[in-house]
């Protein structure tokens, strides 16, 4: 999966992209869905449209941007403890904090990192998890 600092992406989804990369990256994962800067690039033009998604990156409905590429899950639509586990029918992101700095990755259901859009993040390695993100499917 191409990470957010690629210099081709938009400049916004390379400073603040990190949600929204995550949840390609579950697109991907699930439903084999391939993607290219273009297409990466594209589709958060599509968001901003559709109000999905702020034109920082902020994410308003991750539902709809994952049930765009079939991926047939809901966002809960509220922040978990960072000590939650997934169940089986059920995937994460996870927010990591540190000092000024917070990054979103995928995790694998148990608060480990599957995806961490930026390659190897300083807000993970030395920051803490401090909440998730859980999608279920339906």
């Amino acid at each position: 999966m191409i990470l957010q600092v690629d210099s081709r992406l938009l400049k916004i989804i390379q400073t603040d992209g990190c949600y929204f990369m995550s949840l390609l990256w579950h697109c991907n994962r699930i439903n084999n869905i391939q993607f290219s800067v273009e297409k990466i690039n594209a589709f958060y033009s599509y968001a901003l449209k559709s109000g999905w998604i702020q034109a920082d990156c902020t994410i308003e409905d991750p539902t709809a941007i994952i049930q765009h590429y079939g991926v047939q899950a809901k966002y809960t639509d509220k922040w978990e403890r960072a000590d939650r586990q997934c169940r089986v029918n059920e995937f994460e992101i996870l927010k990591f904090v540190a000092p000024e700095h917070e990054h979103f990755v995928a995790g694998d259901g148990k608060g480990n990192v599957t995806y961490d859009p930026m390659g190897i993040s300083n807000t993970v390695a030395v920051g803490r998890l401090q909440s998730k993100r859980i999608f279920r499917f339906i």
